[in-house]
C-alpha cells in the first residue's frame, strides 16, 4: 500500500531567537496543520543543540515515516504527497532540488544556488577564517558535494533511520550535521533522492557563526563519518546509546 500524508510526523526543531523566528514558527504551524508535527523548542539562550532536539522528537513519533525538517521550511501539500509516496524502503527522500526565499509578506526575494563545493576555499570563505589548514590534506580527502539542497527537510523511514542511529549529537547547532546524515545514512544502505520540485525557505536573519567552534567540531565529525567504512561506522553508532 502506497504511504499517505497520514503515515508522517515532521520532527521540527527552534530556538526562538528573533522575531522573525517566531513569525516563522506561527507561520509553519498555520501551513502544516493538517498533518502530525512534534516541535522541540530551546531556549535562545541555550546552545542549539539541534541534533539532540531532534532525536528527542524522533523517539515521540509514533507514525512510520519521519520528516526532519526546519521551522523555516515550507513547501505544498502536493509534493508531501508526491515525497511520502517516493519514501519507499531504504530511501531518505528530499522534497526538492531548488529553494525559493520569501519575505514576511510572501514574495519571492531570491533563489537558492547549489550548495559551494566542499574544499579548503569554500570552507576558509564561508565558515572559517583562513586558519584550517593545519592538518587537512585537501588534495587527498574525499569529501562529498551536493547539487541541490541538503538541510531543510527530509523524509525516512523511522525504524530504518533508528539503525542509523537517529541524528549524530556530536554535531551541535547548525552546519554539516545535514551532510553527515546523508553520508552515515549511504554507508547503512540508505540512499537520498531529489525529487524535481521547488520548496521555500521563510526569511529570517544571519547570526554570524563564521568563527564558531562548533562550526569546527561539526566538520571534524563529518570527516570522521566519511572516513569510516561501514563496519566502524556501525560500531561507532552503537556508542551514542
Amino acid at each position: 500500500m502506497a504511504n499517505t500524508i497520514s503515515d508522517i510526523t515532521f520532527v521540527v526543531t527552534l530556538s526562538i531567537d528573533f522575531p522573525e523566528r517566531k513569525h516563522n514558527y506561527e507561520k509553519h504551524k498555520e501551513h502544516w496543520k493538517d498533518v502530525n508535527v512534534i516541535y522541540e523548542i530551546s531556549e535562545p539562550t541555550e546552545i542549539f543543540h539541534r541534533t539532540k532536539l531532534f532525536n528527542n522528537g524522533l523517539k515521540k513519533v509514533k507514525t512510520k515515516l519521519a520528516a526532519i525538517a526546519d521551522i523555516d521550511c515550507i513547501f505544498s501539500y502536493e509534493v508531501l504527497e508526491k515525497a511520502v509516496q517516493r519514501c519507499k524502503d531504504k530511501t531518505f527522500v528530499i522534497p526538492f532540488n531548488k529553494v525559493h526565499h520569501l519575505d514576511n509578506s510572501g514574495d519571492i526575494v531570491t533563489t537558492w544556488k547549489s550548495p559551494p563545493k566542499l574544499n579548503k576555499e569554500t570552507l576558509d570563505k564561508h565558515f572559517y577564517t583562513g586558519q584550517f589548514d593545519t592538518f587537512i590534506d585537501y588534495n587527498n580527502i574525499k569529501i562529498p558535494s551536493f547539487e541541490a539542497p541538503t538541510g531543510l527537510c527530509g523524509i525516512v523511514n523511522v525504524d530504518e533511520y533508528r539503525e542509523c542511529g537517529f541524528e549524530n549529537e556530536n554535531c551541535i547547532d547548525y552546519a554539516f550535521e545535514d551532510i553527515e546524515r546523508i553520508v552515515r545514512m549511504k554507508k547503512f544502505g540508505i540512499d537520498t533522492v531529489w525529487l524535481d520540485e521547488v520548496g521555500y525557505h521563510l526569511w529570517h536573519p544571519n547570526s554570524s557563526r563564521k568563527r564558531n567552534k562548533l562550526f569546527r567540531n561539526n566538520f571534524y565529525e563529518f570527516l570522521k563519518i566519511c572516513d569510516m567504512s561501514e563496519e566502524e561506522l556501525r560500531t561507532y553508532v552503537r556508542t551514542w546509546n
